[in-house]
């Protein structure tokens, strides 16, 4: 038997840890005030441990960190958070420091989420810049590591979907008098028909829950100009978002 000591990088104006602290058949929570460690006693040899750390402080409590693992050969990171993209970026929440070392984050893909692999070299940084043209569905997450491994578990996976070309697209909207003329170009294929059957959405999004409506253009066609020309009270579409689906 021996000491399992978990300790973490304090947090600024923390007053209190919560260890959630995963054991062999139960689950055990464990308060230990300002103090960034928790030592655990009689511990097997072989024997490993989960656990998750919130804080407290005067104005409320975090979530729970994700579940990491540890035992007396280390204590391996818990997955990173908020993983996301923006634009060439990639960029993630730091990975919660469970040992005075430093932790390193790889970054995965593949067409499957069960079926990622590393690509490029870890970093220790939480941005990771991506330029490869996406030619198929593509699924991203991202681990941290340490000298004692790698989290047990992946960020969220993030989806990049394979951009498809679009054949039509809103070319004008004017007013007249109380109704808005709304024109949409299409690309013809045989005998000047659309491509695609194109549907406009109207999009409210004023509102926590968005509202939207959806007007199918097919009855508004003009194939002499290879448009469709929708007009619309205005009253129906100020303020709101306007976008095109196609199927």
């Amino acid at each position: 038997m021996d000491k399992l000591i978990i300790h973490w990088t304090p947090l600024p104006d923390a007053t209190n840890y919560t260890i959630k602290v995963y054991r062999k058949g139960f689950i055990e929570e464990l308060e230990v005030g300002q103090q960034n460690f928790l030592i655990l006693d009689n511990i097997p040899g072989n024997e490993s441990y989960r656990f998750a750390i919130k804080a407290q402080n005067v104005y409320g409590e975090s979530e729970f960190s994700p579940i990491s693992k540890a035992s007396q050969k280390g204590i391996l990171p818990p997955a990173p958070t908020h993983f996301r993209k923006e634009g060439n970026l990639f960029m993630w929440n730091n990975s919660l420091n469970l040992t005075n070392e430093g932790i390193q984050y790889q970054l995965y893909k593949g067409p499957h989420p069960n079926r990622l692999q590393e690509i490029g070299e870890s970093t220790s940084d939480t941005t990771f810049f991506y330029f490869e043209p996406v030619t198929e569905n593509t699924y991203f997450a991202v681990k941290a590591k340490n000298s004692f491994g790698e989290s047990q578990s992946f960020s969220n996976i993030f989806s990049i979907s394979n951009p498809t070309v679009k054949t039509s697209q809103i070319f004008d909207v004017y007013p007249s008098g109380d109704s808005t003329n709304i024109i949409i170009k299409y690309v013809a294929e045989v005998n000047r028909k659309p491509a695609k059957r194109t549907t406009l959405i109207i999009q409210d999004r004023s509102k926590t829950n968005w509202v939207e409506e959806r007007i199918d253009c097919s009855p508004y066609i003009n194939p002499d100009l290879e448009q469709y020309r929708l007009r619309l009270p205005t009253n129906q579409i100020t303020g709101k978002e306007l976008y095109l689906v196609e199927e």
